[in-house]
C-alpha cells in the first residue's frame, strides 16, 4: 500500500460486519511514486488509443497536442483520486451516457464489487481525459458518430492499465470502494460505513446515484442477502 509523503496510510479494509468485502493488493510505495507510475503507464496508452481513432480525421501536427491534453487531463483525475485529501474530491462522475462500462479481455481474480469499483473509477478518469479534448472535438468537427468509439475506447485503455498496475487502481479507487461500501450499507438498512482515510463524512446524493445508475439499474455489486 502507498504511504503518503506526510502521513501514514489508514486504510480500513472491512471487516466481517460491513457490508462487502475487499482484497487488497500487495506491495508498497510512496504515493508520490504510485503516481508517477501510473501516470507514465497511462498516458502513452491513452494518447495511442485517442490518435487511433482520429488521426485520418486530424492535422497530423496535432498528435503531439492530443499528447498533452492526455497528460494534462490524467494528472489532475490521479490527483483528484488520490487518498489523503483534506477536502472532498470534485469527481466529474459519468453520466448516463456512458452507461458502457470499461472491459478487458482478462480481469484478475477479484470480487465482482472491487473490479465495479476499478471500473467506475477508470471511467472517471477517462471522462477527465474526454473533457480535456472537447475543444479539439469541436474545433475540427471531428465525426460525431465516432464518439462512442472513442469514450470507450479511452475507458477500456484505462481500465486495462489500471488492472496492471494493482496497487495504484487499489489507491485511486478508494472514493469508488467507499461509495459502493455505502450504497451496500443502504441497501441492507445497516448502519456501519466503510472508513477511509481522507473520505468525507457525508457523500452526496448525486455520487450514490451515480454509482448506481451508471452500473445500471441494479446495486453496483453483489450484496449479501438480508
Amino acid at each position: 500500500m502507498p504511504s503518503s509523503d506526510n502521513k501514514n496510510s489508514t486504510t480500513k479494509i472491512a471487516t466481517k460486519d460491513a457490508p462487502l468485502q475487499w482484497i487488497e493488493p500487495e506491495g508498497c510505495l510512496r504515493l508520490s511514486d504510485m503516481r508517477k507510475q501510473i501516470e507514465a503507464a497511462l498516458i502513452p496508452v491513452v494518447a495511442a488509443k485517442i490518435w487511433d481513432i482520429w488521426q485520418d480525421e486530424l492535422p497530423p501536427k496535432l498528435e503531439s497536442q492530443v499528447r498533452r491534453k492526455v497528460s494534462t487531463a490524467v494528472r489532475c483525475a490521479t490527483r483528484t483520486l488520490s487518498p489523503y485529501s483534506t477536502s472532498q474530491p470534485v469527481i466529474q462522475w459519468p453520466d448516463r451516457s456512458w452507461k458502457e462500462p470499461p472491459l478487458a479481455p482478462n480481469e484478475p481474480d477479484l470480487p465482482p464489487h472491487q473490479l465495479q469499483a476499478y471500473r467506475l473509477t477508470a471511467a472517471v478518469i477517462a471522462k477527465f481525459v474526454r473533457n480535456e479534448l472537447e475543444d479539439i472535438h469541436a474545433r475540427f468537427q471531428t465525426l460525431d458518430e465516432r464518439m462512442p468509439a472513442l469514450n470507450q475506447g479511452i475507458r477500456n485503455a484505462v481500465y486495462e492499465v489500471l488492472l496492471r498496475h494493482p496497487v495504484a487502481a487499489w489507491e485511486l479507487s478508494w472514493y469508488s470502494r467507499c461509495i459502493f461500501e455505502r450504497v451496500a450499507a443502504a441497501e441492507m438498512d445497516r448502519p456501519r460505513f466503510f472508513d477511509v482515510a481522507g473520505a468525507p463524512s457525508q457523500l452526496g446524493h448525486e455520487s450514490k446515484c451515480a454509482a448506481k445508475e451508471w452500473l445500471g439499474s441494479t446495486p453496483p455489486c453483489s450484496l449479501p442477502q438480508r
